[in-house]
């Protein structure tokens, strides 16, 4: 059985005034637990010294056969500066420092 290759996606953009940095942290994928995970994002200002979050998007829900994954959903630059956007509205302060924040994005974002 041939292994994913992970999607190399980052960027810088500016978002609510601040210049963030994105990057892929993980594919869709299945979780111990007996549920799926989907992407994921790991979000920056572009000095990478404040507060990190952590974009979760929901798993495709496509229907699939046995063990095999649903195709690799497209994630569009756009889509990711939209759910900072959300995230900022949602209480992640970029200049803050901290824990993580995580922040679910809305199932119709995707």
């Amino acid at each position: 059985m041939a292994k994913r290759r992970k999607r190399a996606m980052e960027a810088t953009a500016t978002v609510a005034g601040h210049e963030i940095h994105w990057v892929l942290r993980s594919e869709a994928q299945w979780t111990p637990d007996g549920g799926f995970k989907g992407v994921t994002f790991s979000v920056h200002l572009a000095d990478m010294k404040h507060r990190e979050l952590i974009l979760e998007f929901p798993y495709p829900q496509a229907k699939v056969k046995g063990y095999q994954f649903p195709p690799r959903p497209k994630i569009f630059p756009e889509k990711v500066e939209a759910a900072i956007g959300q995230a900022i509205a949602a209480g992640w302060r970029p200049t803050s420092r901290g824990r993580p924040f995580i922040f679910e994005v809305p199932e119709e974002m995707t």
